[in-house]
């Protein structure tokens, strides 16, 4: 029977002893809320995984607070996988720099993988993973993918952390994030327990959850599958749906990989014909729109105060990118 558990105060899952001493350091490069960070934090200190897997690395925000938490944890050990070599919004500093540049005395326990799919590396990685992060694309079919592609190489009862969980409802444009829901999707569609922060700040919901997996996941592995089925935003190339495919026939067989390429082969056509319409779009009314929210998120964040201040200033960041990268292309 799936259950729900709730941490409802901050004393109670927040180990100050343990992230205080790298709270400044990735103040700039983490993109996780303060309550979040204490939430993947405590899920380490709790349950002491000795294998652990990111997939969505980034900065490397992340990855610090994971490997600081297991740095009293013997033979623990932190493998994250990222898509790109270099980050998506800087391509002169490679993803995860931070771990490096933040925390050097912990490198010895981290070991990065990049360019490429999951798939492309999990049989390097090995199995007996006890505890995930998934953090990456956050539109279809993103992170359904990546949790199929790593399922079979975790333990029956690991631990999986979903970041980004209520994107969808949290910013005050929400035709901009609207399509962000897949990780609330896998928290509904993923069998076992669901572990969810009742302390939070700033948002409808808590943006940030986890799944303590069980027998049953696996044999209700369909309900996963069935959400492929979901609209997707973005198109997969040829060689990259290949090599899902090749990933579960081995792990899932016939039948549940067809649902994948019946999903592949028709949204890869719609998506096709939908980029050819999008070009013809006129872009400055785009970017007119963008540099509205922009110059209204810098005012909440200039003049706001306490945690709404914080928010505005996180939001602010992320369209200022934005708005550079629709600006340049």
């Amino acid at each position: 029977m799936e259950t729900i558990s709730k941490i409802n105060k901050v004393e109670d899952y927040y180990d100050y002893a343990c992230l205080a001493p790298i709270i400044d350091k990735i103040s700039d490069v983490s993109m996780m809320a303060d309550y979040e960070r204490a939430f993947l934090n405590s899920l380490i200190r709790q349950y002491k995984p000795k294998k652990l897997l990111e997939l969505g690395v980034a900065k490397g925000g992340s990855s610090v607070v994971m490997l600081n938490a297991i740095k009293d944890i013997e033979d623990a050990k932190l493998y994250s996988i990222d898509y790109l070599d270099y980050l998506y919004c800087d391509n002169s500093k490679k993803v995860g720099y931070a771990v490096k540049e933040r925390v050097p005395e912990l490198v010895n326990r981290w070991e990065l993988k990049t360019n490429g799919l999951p798939c492309d590396f999990m049989d390097e990685i090995g199995g007996d993973i006890d505890f995930v992060l998934i953090d990456t694309m956050h539109i279809n079919p993103g992170e359904i993918l990546d949790f199929l592609m790593v399922l079979p190489y975790l333990k029956e009862n690991a631990v999986v952390v979903f970041h980004d969980t209520a994107l969808h409802v949290i910013s005050s444009e929400p035709c901009q994030f609207k399509i962000a829901n897949t990780n609330n999707l896998l928290m509904s569609a993923i069998k076992g327990k669901k572990i969810l922060p009742e302390f939070f700040d700033s948002h409808i919901f808590p943006n940030i959850g986890a799944v303590e997996l069980n027998k049953s996941t696996r044999e209700n592995i369909w309900d996963i599958f069935n959400i492929i089925k979901q609209p997707w935003v973005y198109a997969i190339n040829q060689e990259e749906v290949g090599k899902i495919v090749n990933c579960f026939e081995k792990q899932y067989g016939t039948k549940l990989t067809n649902i994948f390429v019946k999903a592949a082969n028709f949204y890869n056509s719609d998506l096709d014909s939908a980029t050819k319409i999008l070009n013809s779009v006129d872009v400055k009314k785009i970017i007119k729109k963008v540099r509205f929210a922009l110059i209204k998120y810098f005012l909440f964040y200039k003049f706001g105060v306490g945690k709404q201040r914080k928010y505005y200033k996180k939001l602010y960041k992320e369209t200022k990118i934005k708005y550079e990268q629709i600006k340049h292309n």
